[in-house]
């Protein structure tokens, strides 16, 4: 089973988010804030499902950068964050996750990167096409995370809305922000 645990960092820590994220940023990219937040969510549910001490927790990146623990290579995980939220799928089996905040969009970028029936399906100017621009960016970085090639496969080359990939990318909207998973196994948002 895939459980995908969604996090606004804003609501967790309130006020005192932009607070933290001020102090960390004085010697830190704002994304290594993110990422060393999601770290340590991963760790947490890694020692519990594993049973393990989160201290004795490697992490270390397969070829094209997709993340794992060292010796554990029944235990899938994927992550991504974007501006004050974070995505994690944890899984049996190897699983891809995105997370993006909905907002307005620049549409010619899905020339660019989009197929022809993902351009159609998106249909600017009409309303909701900044949220399914989204979807289809979203579901596009979930797949290549779950190959594991990350953005060395071109995101043109295959078709998000195609039936074999849109039957097995699931995507939910929670709170302004919209998150795909792709995986094998069965689903569960938390």
């Amino acid at each position: 089973m895939t459980r995908v645990y969604f996090v606004g960092l804003d609501r967790i820590y309130g006020e005192r988010y932009k607070q933290i994220l001020l102090a960390f940023q004085r010697s830190h990219p704002a994304d290594d804030f993110l990422s060393y937040c999601a770290r340590n969510i991963v760790k947490n549910i890694a020692s519990n499902v594993l049973n393990i001490d989160p201290n004795d927790i490697i992490f270390s990146r397969q070829k094209y950068g997709k993340p794992y623990i060292k010796g554990y290579p029944d235990f899938h995980f994927n992550i991504s964050h974007t501006k004050n939220a974070i995505a994690i799928a944890i899984s049996d089996y190897p699983v891809g996750v995105d997370v993006e905040r909905i907002r307005k969009v620049e549409f010619k970028i899905a020339d660019r990167f989009f197929a022809s029936l993902e351009c159609q399906y998106i249909n600017p100017p009409t309303t909701g096409a900044d949220q399914r621009f989204f979807e289809i960016w979203t579901k596009k970085e979930a797949y290549v995370k779950w190959i594991g090639k990350g953005l060395v496969q071109p995101l043109n080359s295959f078709d998000v809305t195609s039936y074999e990939l849109k039957e097995r990318i699931r995507t939910e909207v929670n709170d302004g922000y919209i998150v795909s998973v792709r995986d094998i196994g069965d689903l569960f948002f938390c």
